[in-house]
């Protein structure tokens, strides 16, 4: 190997070994959670993912009967009045 190369390899192993001593700190520091702990958080997000998106299709549905009552309610006075015009 040439002198650059060389160098370049041996900087960068260092700052890998740097990298690795920062992601062990970052780990230790934010105390992640283990492998079980993230499946419950993750499931329990389903649930109120799921939740919210049943609560949203409820509401949906009840804005679709409320804006179709208004219009047979509008479609009635409608014909009414054109029953008495045609009298």
């Amino acid at each position: 190997m040439d002198y650059l190369t060389n160098y370049y390899k041996n900087l960068c192993e260092q700052l890998q070994e740097k990298l690795n001593i920062l992601e062990a700190q970052v780990k230790s520091a934010a105390n992640l959670p283990s492998q079980e702990g993230m499946k419950k958080s993750n499931e329990e997000m389903s649930k109120f993912q799921k939740n919210r998106e049943s609560k949203e299709r409820e509401a949906r549905i009840k804005q679709t009967s409320k804006d179709k009552s208004v219009g047979d309610k509008a479609e009635k006075e409608h014909m009414m009045k054109q029953e008495k015009s045609n009298k």
